[in-house]
């Protein structure tokens, strides 16, 4: 409802009931404004937590990579040790 329909509504009704719609309309925005205030606070949080666990991974990411870079044939081997216990030569 646009506000001309609602002030040209208003001259028909009681003043009393005029004055509960806008009390309640007023106390429904403060209750939204609130809800949407704890909101923003909750996204802030998860969006800083999200930023130290990106930030986390890419620290991970990094030790993982210097790891593993000097040993080129690591799967190669991990399937060769997999292959002799298969058939028996390791245990």
């Amino acid at each position: 409802m646009s506000e001309d329909v609602r002030d040209a509504l208003r001259l028909s009704l009681d003043t009393t009931t005029v004055d509960f719609v806008d009390a309640s309309i007023g106390l429904a925005q403060k209750v939204c404004s609130s809800d949407i205030a704890e909101l923003r606070d909750h996204l802030s949080a998860i969006v800083t937590r999200l930023e130290k666990i990106e930030a986390d991974i890419a620290t991970l990411s990094e030790t993982r990579a210097v790891a593993y870079e000097d040993d080129k044939y690591a799967l190669t081997k991990q399937k060769l040790v997999r292959l002799m216990i298969d058939m028996g030569y390791m245990e």
